[in-house]
């Protein structure tokens, strides 16, 4: 290549050095590696004593790229600002003695002159470029040209380089913005999709849960729902790391009007904390504080035009949430909120279809009871007095506590209590404690969830819930076990419990009213029953007279008892024998009623005529089979016992998930030999 050598005062320009140098210099992609390259190889095309390029930097500062000896002291920032500052408006200047730092690099450097050129583009300086010379004289034309030419060259790479960066950095963040929307679509969708599949409370819970991972960043996060009064908030899943049970647990209840919640829920917006500091803490946020949360996201659960609950994320670290994902969350809330919905009026369907097979159950079992009385009959002193108690008690809400042998007319007694009061048309249910056997009778009385044990294939509905804005009747609660007693208690006290296998508290309006033929007192002092039980049973306690203190009402039953095995049995009764009422009246009766109405019973189907004969010792096998109460029934009586209990407890179903085989943990066709050789029939299931 022909090298053009101009003679100057300053020097030769060596174009092929000057090309190659462009030529280098643009396939570069680094401002830095540009300026490093031109700073050293000017001096090649210009025959300098000196050359150096200041890059001004993105943040302001100045970065200097001078060819200069190993022990030579470099250009500050500052002079290559001042240098900068004195080329504003100049394609070039020479810097004479009058600028300070014109005067520290000639006399740092030795040099004569040094000229700066800017490194402009058509908006602003990037830079610049410094040429130095030892000798008198000024760059010739060509030279001045050449170093113009570079400084531009080099203006325009890096202006280009920024523009490039910028507009990689702005597609970089684009993309990650559109990976990240895709990403939160993606699982908004798997949200959906999970949530659609699930109305069981549990599952669905567990499906929020796992789905939100898929959404943002959390160390903890929880759904609260809204009680019906409105004025709590009850947290119905925890989960993530901090899901520590000994802070704000599941089944933790908070005050809506106490809470940070109560903007969130008064005002339906969410509520944004992206530093949580120790001493600016209001209310549960101080729980939060103390597991190591130190920002949070909380946000309403909206539909229907009110909100139910609140989706609540939280984190370890502080700023995680941002205002954009409030949007985000939004949208999650909303898909969440529709599913809950789903699941509460799920609950509700299945809540009111387990309490009518339950009603159906009970109705068929009811109907099928025979309870002996279709009123109270009877003038005596004695019950006249019990009646006119009745009377008094019936409007109130008292629990009352009805005492009596057995046969007595306990039930009947409830259920005059029930039909004299304001829960009238509400429900009386009636729980045999002693029929139940001990490891069902909570889920008896109060319900289990499904899964809550094994068999329990379903939800049931509990005796309680049942009983709800009506009446309850425990007969015989003198048989229920201590722990039973303890829960029982916290009904009476609180009015809530929680069914077998929930921690969910569900609130009853139910009139308990309780009977016994023991001695509570007795079982008190002996540790049997709970002093303080006894103590909410008996508000108000009504004591039944057994048949022999009160004889003269013996003719009236008889007679009430013959118009019903008039119906019951096909046939006209006009009365009783004299002889056979003679005998009725002087019997000492133990099994008091019940007793009356089998002899009469039994008197009726073996009489010829209308009229009842009683023949002598007709209660001779009932004082025999009258036991003791120090005496213990035989093993066989006790097995036959048990298996009666659990037929009850099956509503007579052998076979099946809930069947009695089931609970006894035999083969069906095994009880069947068992019930056949000990005769139990359907009546005797039946017979409460």
């Amino acid at each position: 290549m022909t090298q053009l050598t101009p003679r100057m005062a300053g020097g030769e320009v060596s174009l092929e050095s000057l090309a190659i140098l462009l030529a280098v210099t643009s396939t570069l992609e680094s401002e830095t590696e540009r300026a490093r390259l031109l700073a050293t190889g000017v001096s090649s095309v210009v025959r300098c004593s000196f050359a150096g390029v200041g890059l001004r930097r993105t943040d302001g500062g100045w970065s200097g790229f001078f060819d200069l000896p190993g022990d030579a002291p470099p250009v500050t920032e500052g002079e290559l600002e001042e240098i900068h500052a004195a080329l504003r408006g100049r394609r070039s200047r020479r810097l004479e003695g009058d600028l300070g730092p014109a005067r520290a690099l000639r006399s740092r450097y030795g040099l004569v002159s040094l000229i700066a050129y800017p490194l402009a583009t058509r908006r602003d300086s990037r830079g610049l470029l410094l040429i130095g010379l030892k000798r008198e004289g000024r760059l010739s034309p060509e030279q001045g040209h050449a170093c113009h030419l570079l400084a531009s060259a080099l203006a325009l790479g890096v202006e280009n380089l920024r523009l490039r960066s910028n507009l990689e950095g702005l597609v970089a963040e684009r993309t990650r913005d559109l990976q990240v929307a895709a990403s939160r679509q993606r699982a908004l969708l798997h949200l959906t999709n999970n949530l659609v599949r699930n109305l069981d409370r549990e599952p669905l819970l567990h499906a929020i849960c796992d789905s939100l991972e898929d959404v943002l960043p959390f160390d903890r996060a929880s759904l609260a729902l809204l009680d019906d009064a409105r004025d709590h908030v009850t947290l119905v899943a925890v989960t993530g790391a901090l899901s520590d049970p000994r802070g704000l647990p599941v089944g933790h209840r908070i005050r809506v009007s106490d809470s940070v919640l109560r903007e969130v829920i008064g005002e339906n917006r969410p509520r944004l904390r992206d530093e949580l500091d120790a001493g600016d803490l209001i209310a549960e946020e101080r729980q939060l504080h103390d597991l190591g949360v130190r920002s949070y996201l909380f946000c309403p659960l909206f539909f229907d035009g009110e909100v139910i609950g609140t989706l609540n994320l939280s984190s370890t670290r502080r700023n995680v949430y941002r205002p954009a994902d409030v949007e985000l969350v939004g949208e999650v809330a909303a898909q969440v909120a529709l599913a809950v919905n789903n699941m509460l009026t799920y609950e509700v369907m299945e809540a009111l279809r387990a309490r009518a097979e339950q009603e159906n159950v009970y109705l068929k079992r009811e109907l099928a009871t025979e309870h002996g009385f279709s009123e109270i009959a009877g003038r005596s002193d004695s019950l006249v007095r019990v009646l006119r108690q009745v009377e008094q008690v019936a409007p109130t809400s008292a629990t009352v506590l009805v005492c009596g042998e057995t046969g007595t007319g306990k039930e009947l007694i409830a259920r005059a209590i029930h039909q004299a009061s304001d829960r009238r048309d509400g429900a009386m249910v009636k729980v045999n404690c002693a029929a139940i056997s001990a490891g069902l009778v909570e889920s008896e009385l109060f319900g289990h969830e499904k899964g809550a044990f094994t068999g329990a294939s379903g939800t049931r509905i509990g005796r309680f819930e049942f009983a709800d804005g009506g009446t309850l009747f425990l007969d015989e609660v003198g048989e229920l076990t201590l722990d039973t007693q303890a829960k029982l208690l916290r009904i009476l006290q609180e009015g809530e419990f929680e069914r077998v296998g929930s921690n969910r508290p569900l609130k009853v309006d139910v009139r308990l009213i309780a009977a016994t033929n023991r001695n509570l007192p007795d079982a008190v002092a002996a540790g049997e029953f709970r002093a303080d039980l006894y103590y909410r049973l008996s508000v108000f306690p009504l004591t039944l007279p057994p048949l022999r203190e009160r004889r003269d009402d013996i003719p009236i039953i008889c007679a009430h008892l013959l118009e019903r095995l008039s119906h019951k049995l096909g046939r006209r009764f006009t009365g009783i024998e004299p002889e056979s009422m003679s005998r009725l009246m002087s019997y000492p009766w133990p099994g008091n009623i019940r007793e009356l109405q089998n002899v009469l019973e039994r008197a009726a189907i073996l009489s010829p005529g209308d009229l009842v004969r009683v023949d002598d010792g007709f209660g001779g096998a009932v004082e025999v089979a009258e036991r003791t109460p120090t005496s213990l029934p035989t093993l066989e009586d006790a097995l036959r016992a048990h298996i009666i209990s659990a037929l009850r407890r099956a509503d007579g179903v052998i076979d099946g998930p809930t069947g009695a085989a089931k609970l006894l943990d035999i083969h069906p066709n095994t009880l069947r030999s068992r019930m056949k050789k000990m005769r139990i029939s359907r009546s005797v299931i039946d017979e409460r």
